[in-house]
């Protein structure tokens, strides 16, 4: 189908291992991995540094030097987050985007996660952001992303649709009482939920813009910097997919408007930013067509 990522002959089988790791207690399940992708590691000399900021899955860095040069990053998928995230989908962008120096290297998967390299950077927050320098190292990276074609020169189609029906249809149906109310006072019902998603649907595929491989989930923390060399990568790729270029866009300013308009910035410049973020990635994305 034309909205799935296909990897191409050549990139690397990545192996899954059969192993699961206790969401709960990853220690022994960290270990065991480390053992199979690090076999050189003294296992008592592991140190395992925990990641706090992801929403759906637990994150943990494995290393034994404390300068941290050598890092596997093991993720741990949240408890049914297979209902909203499509694990194979996320794999196969995770590979298509390595291949294209867009991904770190992708160790292994397991029966409940995968491992990966660490990016060494910093985590943007949204002061960071705001500065016009990395805001267009953001857009070059973005266009980066965007210029990678499909296979065999299918025209792909963007699957925020379908996305967006497979979450309407894990919306329940009723809540306890207390709950209940408050979604009836405060939520419109999901008739007019789906009318809206219809109209939107109609309006939005009449405008045009190209359907290119997007990463979907542009917030602050899922851009690394590393200002040593200079260079920016994002990371988590399980939203990745093909989707509607101004979609990324407008989901990165909306990520960041957020924040700012709760923090009170100048109004000037969250309005001014789109436009800005738009030019410099139409600007990089030309510098990457060939």
């Amino acid at each position: 189908m034309a909205n799935y990522i296909h990897v191409p002959a050549g990139v690397p089988v990545v192996p899954k291992l059969n192993i699961n790791v206790d969401e709960q207690d990853c220690n022994e399940g960290a270990l065991k991995l480390i053992k199979q992708l690090r076999p050189t590691w003294d296992l008592n000399a592991v140190k395992m540094k925990m990641f706090t900021d992801g929403i759906t899955n637990k994150l943990i860095g494995c290393y034994v030097d404390e300068t941290m040069e050598d890092v596997v990053l093991v993720r741990i998928y949240g408890n049914m987050t297979e209902l909203f995230v499509d694990r194979d989908n996320e794999l196969k962008s995770f590979r298509v985007l390595h291949a294209h120096g867009c991904a770190p290297n992708l160790y292994c998967t397991f029966n409940n996660g995968l491992c990966y390299e660490f990016i060494q950077g910093t985590a943007l927050d949204p002061e960071h952001v705001s500065h016009p320098k990395l805001f267009r190292i953001i857009a070059q990276q973005l266009a980066k992303f965007h210029s990678i074609h499909a296979h065999n020169g299918w025209v792909p189609k963007s699957n925020l649709w379908l996305k967006m029906k497979k979450y309407f249809s894990l919306v329940p149906n009723e809540f306890e009482n207390k709950v209940n109310e408050r979604f009836i006072e405060g939520v419109p019902s999901f008739q007019q939920l789906q009318q809206e998603m219809n109209w939107m649907k109609k309006r939005l595929s009449s405008l045009g813009s190209p359907v290119v491989l997007c990463h979907n989930d542009l917030l602050c923390k899922n851009i690394i910097f590393n200002d040593k060399e200079g260079h920016l990568k994002f990371i988590d790729y399980e939203y990745a997919g093909y989707n509607y270029q101004a979609y990324d866009i407008g989901n990165h300013f909306n990520e960041f408007a957020e924040i700012h308009c709760s923090a009170g910035k100048s109004k000037y410049f969250i309005y001014k930013r789109p436009m800005m973020l738009c030019e410099a990635s139409m600007t990089s994305l030309n510098a990457c067509l060939p």
